[in-house]
């Protein structure tokens, strides 16, 4: 894969990776290799014939990736999907190497492309592509969720540098990076296509407890399936916790250490309050914590019938995988009437938000 800038509106070009041409040389040598005994005279032909089409391949399939479109070219003709035609991209891991199968979404239908062997790069192309309008170097500069602006090697000095900062400072930057993946994930679960069944979404939903104080709900999907409660955390290090500590560690490169609220128990508590305030019982709701593509789960629970864990990138398959496996418990006439009585507790007044960012502060300090 390689990425460019144009003189005109900034592109990206994404083609096949060498991987497939190098495995039909070696299969091509095996079976020259094994011509004195009979499979081999048989497999020649079939492999020359398919280091060939590899070749050909290789070279004469791309897509193109600007603003507003995306062409695919498929050795003789191409394929172009305006941007407001596209879902989403996918990617399914072929289990040799890194190598995955991308397949192209759109409103009329999906356009396998074929094997890519830098996925990560190209979910971070058409994440950009449905939810930024400019593009970037992919090595020196890449302005989405997925990686600050700064390095690892300025991230490094900046925690060396928390004296000179002030807590707000710090805390700003943990939530700048907290919204950008709650945008990320209310832009899946809400676009159109994404999703099956009848749902509505809400975010950043604050629900008063029996105490008087009050919890803040990344984003709610209310879906014919249940409710589901959805914590980002945007964490990109070595991160362990189990289900009963209040808070995991988070080992960031360079050997920086913090240690988050656990997001189960976080979570936990955001459904019990909801439970109580809409009178639901807690069967009806499913956790959904969703960390950040630079997190790196080294020991954390398994999912339950009640809850996941998911990095960005297999939200999809998680969420869609619950979901098949629910049965229907709402109505479009329930999840109305749901839907119209949380989406006052969207509105809250900056006191009520100030006030529960500090009580965050006092109790968990700098995460």
């Amino acid at each position: 894969m390689c990425l460019f800038m144009s003189q005109g509106k900034p592109s990206v070009v994404i083609t096949p990776g060498d991987s497939p041409i190098g495995y039909s040389i070696l299969l091509f040598v095996l079976s020259v290799l094994a011509i004195p005994f009979l499979i081999g005279i048989v497999l020649v032909p079939f492999t020359g014939l398919y280091f060939l089409y590899q070749v050909i391949h290789c070279y004469n399939h791309w897509i193109r990736v600007t603003q507003s479109k995306i062409d695919i070219h498929y050795l003789l003709y191409t394929v172009t999907i305006p941007k407001n035609e596209f879902i989403r991209a996918t990617l399914k891991e072929t289990g040799v190497g890194k190598l995955s199968v991308l397949t192209l979404h759109t409103i009329s239908g999906k356009y396998h492309f074929g094997l890519v062997d830098n996925p990560k790069y190209a979910e971070d192309v058409f994440f950009e592509f449905k939810n930024k309008t400019q593009y970037y170097d992919y090595e020196t500069e890449r302005h989405t969720y997925t990686q600050s602006t700064y390095s690892s090697s300025q991230k490094q000095t900046d925690y060396s540098r928390d004296s000179e900062h002030s807590r707000e400072d710090i805390l700003t930057k943990n939530e700048r990076k907290g919204k950008e993946l709650e945008d990320a994930v209310f832009s899946f679960i809400s676009s159109p296509g994404n999703i099956p069944g009848y749902h509505r979404e809400l975010r950043n939903v604050y629900v008063q407890r029996p105490d008087g104080s009050t919890t803040e709900i990344d984003l709610i999907m209310i879906h014919d399936a249940g409710i589901y409660v959805f914590e980002c955390k945007n964490h990109a290090g070595n991160i362990y916790g189990s289900v009963g500590n209040n808070t995991w560690a988070v080992f960031y490169p360079g050997g920086e250490k913090h240690n988050p609220p656990n997001p189960i128990r976080q979570n936990a508590g955001h459904i019990n309050a909801l439970s109580d305030y809409l009178k639901m019982q807690r069967s009806c709701f499913y956790s959904c914590v969703v960390l950040g593509r630079e997190a790196c789960l080294k020991k954390v629970p398994e999912d339950d019938s009640h809850c996941f864990i998911s990095k960005y990138q297999n939200l999809e398959r998680k969420l869609m995988n619950q979901i098949y496996h629910s049965s229907v418990r709402l109505s479009a006439d329930d999840i109305g009437t749901i839907y119209a009585c949380l989406e006052p507790l969207t509105k809250v007044s900056e006191e009520v938000k100030e006030k529960h960012k500090r009580d965050i502060r006092e109790k968990y300090g700098d995460f």
